[in-house]
């Protein structure tokens, strides 16, 4: 991937019926999208969406550890799976976070190729088209 912009956009979806769980019910989802934008202008998306109740993630949590990320993101030359250190390491114990960065990572990379982000997924899984 060549260098690409990073900016976080926090999304709240009120629900049409309350959805109820075993932990209570939610009237409210809230997610923080991550977009990466690459210097040719095609754009990336994931999303960083932790349910309350369902791991030990938050989307505060999630929101501040890619806040923090940021810095390492903006104007990084990055692929899926192939990330520096710090920041594999500030990623370690927020998955929603660490999905929403390979996520968009993905993404970005699939449009780039022309591809579904599907079809992209399946070829670097190894997995036969159609199969």
């Amino acid at each position: 991937m060549t260098r690409a912009s990073a900016r976080l956009v926090p999304l709240r979806l009120r629900l049409t019926r309350p959805l109820a769980t075993a932990t209570g019910e939610f009237l409210l989802r809230e997610s923080v999208i991550l977009e990466f934008t690459a210097d040719d202008g095609t754009t990336g998306v994931g999303e960083a969406a932790p349910w309350p109740g369902f791991g030990e993630e938050t989307i505060a949590a999630s929101t501040a550890v890619l806040e923090r990320a940021l810095p390492l993101l903006h104007g990084a030359n990055l692929e899926p799976a192939q990330w520096p250190l710090d920041l594999v390491m500030l990623l370690a114990d927020a998955p929603a976070a660490h999905a929403a960065v390979e996520g968009a990572l993905c993404d970005l990379a699939a449009r780039r190729a022309g591809q579904p982000l599907a079809a992209f997924l399946q070829a670097a899984a190894g997995v036969p088209a159609g199969g």
